[in-house]
């Protein structure tokens, strides 16, 4: 299994459900319409955190912003062969690590739900390059993976993952203040 530090970003690939198939049919047109080159694509985001006294992942899934054990969210099986981990190029201070834990518990304990009009929003934008969709914290009430990942990120530095609430799986493995470890 791979060694995780809160903080770290997860990417996840090769998904099974008709909505991981139909996402990553998504990321391909947006890559190949944008002139993005990719080794990977991606479908789902999640972040590594400290959570009573343990590290726990954070997502957005079907039934909204969730925090669990490391266990719960991917089998070692996933975690070796779809599950990739991406850090910043700056290491995380422990002061930010406290913070992107503190917002990833603030999305749980709010019952915030999952964004599924992101789907429409994001197909508008690969087609047409604009984002139609909620902004700033008018975004925030639902979220889908990737949002809730770089909305995070970016309450923390500010300069990382601009515009979060349009950010895709494929906008953080893009996201030039990231690197994949």
């Amino acid at each position: 299994m791979k060694d995780l530090h809160p903080g770290d970003i997860l990417l996840v690939a090769d998904g099974r459900s008709i909505v991981a198939k139909g996402i990553t049919e998504f990321m391909r047109q947006y890559c190949q319409i944008n002139g993005y080159a990719y080794k990977r694509l991606y479908h789902h985001a999640a972040m590594v955190i400290r959570y009573e006294g343990s590290i726990a992942i954070a997502e957005a899934l079907g039934r909204g912003w969730v925090i669990h054990s490391v266990e719960d969210a991917y089998t070692p099986d996933e975690y070796d062969r779809r599950v990739d981990v991406f850090r910043p190029r700056h290491d995380w201070a422990e002061r930010e690590i406290k913070l992107l834990s503190r917002y990833a518990q603030e999305f749980n304990k709010k019952v915030t739900r999952y964004d599924y009009m992101n789907f429409l929003f994001q197909m508008y934008m690969i087609y047409t390059g604009v984002w139609v969709g909620p902004s700033g914290a008018r975004a925030e009430g639902r979220l889908y993976c990737s949002e809730g990942v770089a909305t995070i990120i970016n309450r923390v530095r500010s300069y990382m993952c601009e515009e979060p609430w349009r950010y895709n799986p494929m906008d953080l493995y893009l996201e030039p203040t990231i690197i994949q470890v």
